[in-house]
This record gives C-alpha cells, structure tokens and sequence, in this order.
C-alpha cells in the first residue's frame, strides 16, 4: 500500500508573485518479504528562481529517512 501526499506546489497556479520558498513533504511506505514493513519520510525545502531565468531553483535542501522492521535502514541528505 502506497500513501501520497501532494505538495501544495502541485496543484499552484501561476501567479505574478511566485513564492520565494516552498516545502514539501511526503511519507514513505512499504512492504517486501525480505525487510518487512518500511516506513519513513521525505522532505524538501526549494529556493525557486526568479522568473525569467534558465534555472528552476537557486537551492534545494532535501532529506529522507527510512527504516524497515527487518533492520534496513537508508537515510540521505542532499544540498544543491
């Protein structure tokens, strides 16, 4: 079973004043016979560009935490 959660960026409409940071969030969840039930979360924090520029966003900071009831475990952090 696979829960989503949308961000509010994915429903925005184009507006003259695009907010200069936007959050975004969603859980994780799984199963596999092998690990067991995995559960975590995902996480994003986005600097946007201004308009009128090639890039999409200045800086993004995002985590993600996972853990499994079999012992896995996979947790990132990226800056870009």
């Amino acid at each position: 079973m696979l829960f989503v959660l949308a961000p509010e960026w994915a429903f925005a409409q184009e507006s003259d004043h695009p907010k200069s940071w936007q959050v975004a969030g969603l859980p994780i969840a799984n199963y596999s016979s092998d690990t067991g039930f995995g559960y975590g979360a995902f996480a994003a924090i986005v600097h946007n560009a201004p308009s009128g520029t090639p890039d999409p966003y200045l800086a993004r900071v995002s985590v993600q935490l996972y853990r499994s009831t079999g012992g896995a475990e996979s947790h990132s952090l990226k800056l870009d």
